[in-house]
């Protein structure tokens, strides 16, 4: 019985020392991993960052590569050059980027993974139920990632009952409310913008 006990014993310590002797081994190869994903992280940083030949779609797009990894800071300044180069233009965003803005800060990543904004009405003309800057979260309860899904669940239902789940911004509180809306057939077509980076898998 001593014996048993003895080798169990030396088994339990040789193993403990092993593990004590793999620890060091183990915090260098995790210091390794954590340099390589800050060098990653830096390259798309300096990749997505606007140049002056990049058109004001292409900044937006950048943006959502910034923010499918949650690089919000950055992605938040190319959201303030898009806003920059589409006044240049003579245009005013400020309806759908003073909310996507709040989205992005407050709600992206992490109470919402899914969204698009409402940026534009054919031939301006009012939409009866959506506003500019509304984020279309989902239809019928299924969630809407991107344009894609947007337009594939609104075939889907058929307009009059596509309910859609949208996320309001409350200019005097700077909140988003929740509201339940349903089009007409007769409702001008809308501009969506993503504000998740559509992967084609």
């Amino acid at each position: 019985m001593r014996i048993l006990i003895i080798i169990f014993m030396t088994c339990f310590a040789m193993d403990w020392l092993a593990q004590e002797k793999n620890k060091p081994s183990l915090a260098k190869e995790l210091e390794k991993t954590e340099a390589e994903l800050a060098a990653t992280y830096q390259k798309l940083r300096v990749k997505c960052k606007p140049t002056p030949r990049d058109d004001e779609w292409m900044v937006w797009g950048k943006m959502l590569r910034l923010l499918s990894v949650s690089l919000k800071p950055e992605a938040l300044e190319n959201l303030s050059v898009f806003e920059s180069r589409m006044k240049n233009k003579g245009e005013n965003p400020s309806a759908y980027t003073i909310p996507v803005r709040v989205f992005i800060k407050n709600h992206l990543h992490i109470d919402q993974e899914s969204g698009v904004v409402v940026y534009d009405f054919q031939n301006n003309q009012k939409h009866s139920v959506l506003n500019k800057g509304d984020i279309i979260v989902s239809i019928n309860d299924e969630y809407v990632i991107t344009g894609k899904e947007f337009s594939a669940l609104r075939k889907k239902y058929g307009p009059e009952k596509a309910k859609m789940t949208v996320l309001r911004l409350d200019t005097k509180t700077n909140k988003f409310k929740e509201v339940q809306l349903t089009s007409n057939v007769s409702d001008p077509l809308i501009g969506i913008l993503d504000l998740m980076e559509y992967i084609d898998e």
